[in-house]
């Protein structure tokens, strides 16, 4: 099961307006589901939250995201030792000649939606949907945090 904001049946990154102008943010997840005691649980396999800078949002869009949060349950191949739980984007680091944020895989822990759209309202100032936002998202991290195991 994939999950991911849909236009016309295609994933697609919505439209922010921040105080930088617009951006446009993708969150995307691959689930799977297992039964256990009886009850359906879902679990994580690969994350990607993208932002892109301003400009339409469309299927397809092959332009490179500022920002990319990354997770994959499992490594890919078994010669793959980078993190799994990473960040990347075409910044540079001033290292050397010229390595990209991109070239290398962040380590990070497991990141979570609300902490994504806790950092478009707090850092980029999108304007929430509702003057609760922060009680809105401490409650739904406190339920996710309760009722799930983190990804491995």
């Amino acid at each position: 099961m994939e999950l991911a904001f849909r236009r016309r049946g295609h994933a697609v990154a919505v439209p922010l307006k921040t105080r930088h102008g617009e951006m446009g943010l993708y969150l995307g997840q691959r689930c799977e589901t297992r039964l256990v005691d009886g009850e359906h649980q879902v679990a994580t396999l690969s994350y990607q939250y993208k932002l892109y800078a301003s400009g339409t949002f469309t299927p397809g869009d092959e332009r490179e995201a500022l920002l990319r949060w990354e997770y994959l349950k499992h490594w890919p191949t078994d010669e793959d030792r980078w993190c799994r739980h990473h960040v990347q984007g075409p910044v540079n680091l001033g290292l050397g000649d010229g390595v990209l944020l991109k070239d290398l895989h962040l380590p990070t822990g497991y990141v979570v939606i609300e902490d994504v759209i806790r950092f478009c309202v707090a850092d980029l100032g999108v304007h929430p949907l509702s003057d609760g936002w922060h009680d809105h998202l401490m409650e739904s991290y406190e339920l996710f945090r309760k009722e799930s195991t983190p990804p491995r």
